[in-house]
């Protein structure tokens, strides 16, 4: 018998029925995931792996760079392998983020690069805070849609 298995039959029948709750709860916040998505979970795990060890084995990285790569791909393992929440959450959430895809990808459509579309909106920003919202918004129709008043 392994050492966990004693230590399983120590706990009284309260703790195994908080712990199987636990367990079983666990199991349920947990997604499964099959084909594409399988082998992307697989192959950014084996990413961060084969990055430790070649920081440990040949050359040592910066700092920055370990931390940054070590954050990156455990964000990313995060948010794929554990939901949103509820479905209601989730759709909410796929909206935000198309919206925030669209306004990068318009950004390159009506400003040079999406840095002039952070320009623009830190300006209405100080404007607003400044002049007030409605001379804000006022300067931001002359900019963007070539309105004057």
């Amino acid at each position: 018998m392994s050492d966990t298995d004693k230590s399983l039959d120590a706990l009284s029948p309260e703790e195994r029925a908080k712990l199987k709750e636990l367990m079983e709860k666990d199991a349920k916040t947990e997604r499964h995931l099959g084909g594409v998505w399988k082998w992307l979970v697989a192959a950014l795990g084996a990413i961060m792996v084969l990055i430790y060890f070649y920081g440990a084995g040949f050359k040592a990285l910066s700092t920055q760079y370990h931390l940054g790569v070590y954050v990156l791909i455990t964000f990313a393992l995060v948010f794929l392998l554990y939901p949103a929440g509820s479905r209601r959450m989730a759709i909410s959430l796929s909206i935000l983020t198309g919206f925030l895809i669209s306004i990068l990808i318009n950004s390159f459509f009506v400003f040079e690069s999406p840095y002039a579309l952070y320009q623009q909106v830190m300006m209405f920003k100080e404007t607003a805070g400044y002049d007030g919202l409605g001379v804000a918004m006022q300067k931001s129709l002359v900019c963007w849609a070539g309105y004057s008043y």
